[in-house]
């Protein structure tokens, strides 16, 4: 039996109908005080129009569904829609940006988040047609990350960003063949920039190369962790992260927080090259939390490794979980004056 609105949590602001097996829309157009509505973690196929929506909402949420269709919606209409989440959902397609709402400069509309991460995306031209961001020159949020599963020969379609002006964090999946062009350079707005690592055969990234990051000399922020997830794949065999050339981090001028934790097999010595990079850069916050594999030997710190900190404004370093067990002599000495946080939990 279809469920039906009865089930969901309404409030003057509020209608909470997630987990409640909804495979169909209730019509909820008439509730104008509503300001978020959220429909995660239901069974429903396909992404509402506008017209069973409130014409004020700001806040809608789609996750953990089974969406798998958006060729037959309008949000259009929703002219004050601040946050779109389809994050979890099966699309194998990038939104028609035409039916999203326009432009902020002519309708005074603010889409700002669109999470679409873990969805059945490829990185194709087919996929990532040239005008999919069109109409969404107010986003400031994009998540595409955790898609390119089914990817076989991946690209990264720079042209369809380049609508995207006020973008300023972009979460996306790195593969060991694709590069960022020179339309990333011009979005001067982007500041933070997440590369999911999906360890695919043949496909994920084992080293990132000095010009992997040529056109992003803008971003503040880079978050290369892996972030608690894994491919799981039939043959057993995952690529994992193993080095940073030197001169690849130099090339983040403007960087003030970088993470790269979480790649076992990176290592101290994959370290240093980020070190010697970082004098080049603003980096205040850096974090190497389990960057040596959990199974070997106890480490050592040495001066090598943390030596061109001292060249360096950083305020907060991380080494949890390094199987640390002492280092060099001196190598200490070598930590920047600003230092304020030194975080060593999880060590020997």
């Amino acid at each position: 039996m279809t469920k039906t609105c009865a089930e969901c949590d309404c409030n003057r602001t509020v209608i909470n109908c997630a987990n409640n097996e909804l495979n169909r829309y209730p019509n909820f157009s008439l509730y104008e005080t509503v300001r978020v509505i959220n429909f995660s973690h239901n069974n429903l196929e396909y992404i509402p129009d506008a017209y069973l929506l409130p014409d004020q909402l700001p806040i809608l949420d789609l996750s953990f569904n089974k969406i798998n269709r958006s060729e037959n919606y309008s949000l259009s209409d929703l002219k004050t829609l601040q946050q779109l989440n389809l994050s979890n959902n099966n699309f194998h397609s990038v939104l028609d940006g035409r039916k999203i709402p326009e432009s902020v400069i002519h309708l005074d509309i603010r889409l700002q988040v669109l999470d679409l991460h873990q969805n059945l995306l490829s990185y194709n031209r087919t996929v990532f047609q040239r005008n999919v961001f069109n109409n969404l020159q107010t986003l400031t949020d994009l998540n595409i990350g955790q898609n390119g599963y089914d990817t076989t020969e991946p690209v990264y379609p720079d042209e369809v960003f380049k609508h995207l002006k006020s973008l300023r964090t972009l979460v996306i999946d790195g593969f060991l063949t694709t590069s960022f062009g020179k339309v990333l350079s011009e979005m001067k707005n982007l500041q933070a920039l997440s590369i999911n690592n999906l360890m695919l055969p043949n496909l994920g990234i084992e080293t990132i190369t000095e010009n992997y990051f040529e056109n992003l000399s803008q971003i503040t922020a880079s978050d290369i962790s892996l972030n608690g997830y894994r491919q799981i794949n039939t043959s057993g065999s995952e690529t994992h992260l193993k080095s940073i050339e030197s001169g690849a981090i130099a090339k983040l001028t403007n960087l003030r927080s970088l993470d790269i934790s979480f790649n076992s097999m990176l290592g101290f010595c994959g370290l240093r090259n980020i070190t010697q990079d970082l004098p080049n850069t603003d980096i205040k916050i850096l974090k190497t939390n389990q960057i040596y594999c959990p199974y070997g030997f106890s480490t050592i710190l040495f001066v090598d490794d943390i030596k061109p900190l001292k060249d360096t404004n950083l305020t907060e370093l991380y080494l949890d979980g390094n199987k640390l067990e002492m280092t060099e002599d001196l190598a200490p000495t070598y930590l920047p004056k600003t230092l304020r946080v030194l975080s060593l939990m999880g060590n020997r």
